[in-house]
């Protein structure tokens, strides 16, 4: 028994270290991006992605949790506006437009839980009358020695959400 013991505690021990040291190593910066080619014009594709009561129609997060509580305060559309939301699930945050390039750009703040880390968010719009592409940035800055953990997985977990609300916001876009 002492031998097991000694064993899962050397073992504990080894995998504390990893994550101590791959922390050092790993970046605390992250960036990830992700694109989608949408048969719609910029202009029907803008208005899905120019306010924040339009994105949550299509962000993958919003359908997560059905008693997911949420409110939008100041202008919605415009610089300032702000989405709060508080779940046990998914855990309280917000997410507030930080600037606007008409056709363009819409910019967001995200702040998630008690953290006063704020990760930059980007939605990009380009294309024509007829159809349009959309890249959905996320910037964000993760805390020693958790960068370690969250980069192992965190390109695979935004791959999967990002092209959810793409996907989304694709559908809806393209919709007649």
């Amino acid at each position: 028994m002492k031998k097991v013991l000694k064993f899962l505690g050397l073992f504990l021990l080894l995998i504390i270290a990893i994550v101590l040291v791959g922390g050092l190593i790993v970046p605390k910066k992250y960036h990830f991006e992700k694109s989608i080619e949408i048969a719609a014009g910029k202009e029907k594709v803008w208005n899905n992605m120019n306010s924040l009561s339009s994105m949550i129609k299509w962000m993958p997060w919003m359908k997560m949790d059905p008693k997911m509580t949420s409110q939008i305060t100041g202008d919605d559309g415009n610089v300032g506006a702000t989405y709060t939301w508080k779940s046990e699930e998914l855990g309280d945050g917000s997410m507030k437009i930080n600037s606007l390039t008409p056709m363009e750009k819409t910019g967001l703040d995200l702040q998630f839980g008690p953290s006063k880390t704020i990760s930059q968010a980007n939605i990009l719009l380009s294309g024509d009358s007829t159809k349009s592409k959309v890249t959905w940035t996320l910037d964000s800055e993760m805390q020693y020695p958790m960068n370690f953990v969250m980069g192992l997985f965190m390109d695979k977990f935004m791959d999967k959400d990002y092209g959810t609300g793409l996907n989304n916001l694709k559908a809806m876009s393209e919709a007649k």
